[in-house]
């Protein structure tokens, strides 16, 4: 599956089914991975919340990659400004909330072409950094991630009690 044309679009009210079905397989993951910070996935208010913000505020952005028109992967992500606060100073940064690729396309360039996509925006933008965060257990997220040049910055402990 080396040479898989993905195509990027913006992803519309329509394609909410298709996301679903992408987070969801993402989603069980984690869910079963540490159950006591997720839950399994439900197509409910919750997530229609969640997704159509990026239709509706212009700072979030929801980009599918299809093969031969089907999504396969997305990346769900912000470009702003972080208000000055008493930790932070103001900045513009990008963050990437979620990327995702079904099971069948990944490591074949997907998740590349997805943060390079993100990337390309900022950068027109002017924004300087761009950030991402993934769960400790999921060494394949941290792999593909380290590829593409982000490095650790911040690691949060938790204790089970």
């Amino acid at each position: 599956m080396q040479d898989t044309r993905f195509d990027l679009r913006p992803a519309t009210p329509d394609d909410l089914d298709d996301v679903f079905d992408l987070f969801a397989e993402i989603q069980a993951i984690h869910a079963t991975a540490e159950p006591e910070f997720f839950r399994q996935p439900e197509k409910d208010d919750l997530f229609r919340a969640f997704f159509g913000r990026n239709f509706e505020n212009p700072d979030h952005r929801l980009v599918l990659a299809c093969v031969d028109g089907t999504p396969v992967g997305y990346v769900q992500f912000m470009m702003g400004t972080q208000p000055k606060d008493v930790f932070r100073s103001e900045g513009r940064l990008a963050y990437i909330n979620q990327l995702v690729v079904t099971e069948r396309y990944r490591r074949t360039g997907c998740a590349t072409l997805l943060i390079a996509h993100v990337r390309q925006e900022a950068e027109q933008q002017s924004i300087p950094l761009l950030g991402i965060d993934f769960w400790s257990f999921n060494g394949t997220a941290r792999a593909c991630f380290e590829r593409n040049g982000f490095k650790v910055n911040q690691e949060i402990m938790w204790r089970r009690i």
